[in-house]
């Protein structure tokens, strides 16, 4: 979390853990907003051993979501024959195309609605990389067409950083200003509340939902803050003994809003004031990659600066390096709000 404002990391200690090469997931579907948030509560709150080792979900409209299971799995030959879907082979859907078939297929080992299938790990692993989670639609609406798929999906898609390199002054702001590209994370019993506000501020699906233990570090905390209200102590397979945690989702939103394809007004600024401030309420946070406009002083109340202002002083980084919030705030003009006497606001 501090961003190179610390000092060089010259070493690091990474501890290899081995894993099986397949992955048994599970697709749900659910058919409104409080069947969804209930059903990811329960799956993320299940005692140790019993949650889904990889667990998310996709919401395609306001009601429509389609929640993914996942756990490692041995496979047979057999199995490998006939289960294993290599999801990223060139000629394939778009992973998350794929997954929205759920909603109106049924299990056919247990009779109940969507389905079930095995995945290659490095497939999963890099199951939003050929779409770009669902971004390319819009640079190549018909990326997704079966003829496009096997004549050119072999291309892949284009890379990120690459892209950005010609990116204008212009089309940069156009990208804050006409588009959104935010993630927040907020504890879990304000997930439906949070679904609700991205609806009415962004109007745009696919949303991506998935849920992340926040831990009480004690004095150690760092930038996130010890959780509100405690779901649990102790960590999976003896990792973080003793330690309460407190489950929370990350509301991911990507792509444009509705307002803006409809060719009608979107006022970038209110709406993410609004989703910024909500996040504040509600002891969220909002991720660094993504164009904020907190001012300084609004994003020290949202994250925990105590131990990271003591380190700084106690390395003399004060003087040697930025401080962590001028060195990943946005460098448009359009997203600074430091300074201004006020800014606009729903209420406004």
């Amino acid at each position: 979390w501090s961003c190179g404002t610390l000092g060089f990391l010259v070493a690091v200690e990474v501890e290899l853990v081995r894993v099986k090469p397949y992955i048994k997931c599970t697709y749900v579907p659910t058919y409104t907003q409080a069947q969804h948030c209930a059903e990811m509560k329960r799956l993320s709150l299940l005692p140790e051993g019993e949650t889904p080792q990889y667990l998310e979900s996709t919401l395609y409209s306001r009601d429509e979501a389609v929640i993914q299971c996942c756990d490692f799995v041995d496979v047979t030959w057999w199995q490998w024959l006939t289960e294993v879907n290599y999801v990223n082979l060139w000629f394939k859907p778009y992973y998350y195309k794929h997954v929205q078939t759920a909603l109106s297929r049924t299990n056919a080992r247990t009779g109940a609605p969507g389905f079930e299938e095995i995945l290659p790990i490095k497939h999963y692993y890099h199951r939003y990389t050929r779409s770009i989670f669902w971004e390319l639609n819009d640079l190549i609406p018909f990326g997704n067409n079966p003829l496009y798929r096997y004549f050119f999906g072999w291309l892949g898609a284009p890379k990120i950083a690459f892209l950005k390199i010609f990116m204008t002054q212009a089309i940069r702001e156009s990208v804050v200003t006409k588009h959104v590209v935010q993630d927040i994370v907020v504890p879990v019993d304000s997930m439906q509340e949070g679904l609700q506000l991205f609806d009415e501020e962004f109007d745009l699906y696919p949303l991506l939902v998935f849920p992340i233990r926040i831990y009480d570090h004690g004095h150690s905390q760092g930038f996130l803050r010890k959780p509100r209200k405690v779901d649990g102590v102790d960590g999976p397979d003896g990792h973080h003994p003793g330690k309460a945690w407190g489950m929370y989702v990350d509301l991911g939103a990507y792509g444009v809003p509705q307002a803006v394809r409809d060719k009608k007004p979107w006022d970038f600024e209110r709406a993410l004031l609004n989703m910024e401030a909500w996040t504040r309420k509600e002891g969220g946070y909002q991720c660094f990659y993504t164009d904020f406009l907190l001012t300084h002083e609004e994003y020290r109340e949202m994250f925990d600066h105590s131990l990271y202002d003591k380190m700084r002083r106690k390395t003399g980084a004060i003087d040697a390096f930025p401080e962590v919030y001028d060195k990943v705030r946005p460098e448009l003009k359009v997203c600074d709000r430091n300074g201004r006497a006020s800014a606009k606001t729903k209420s406004s």
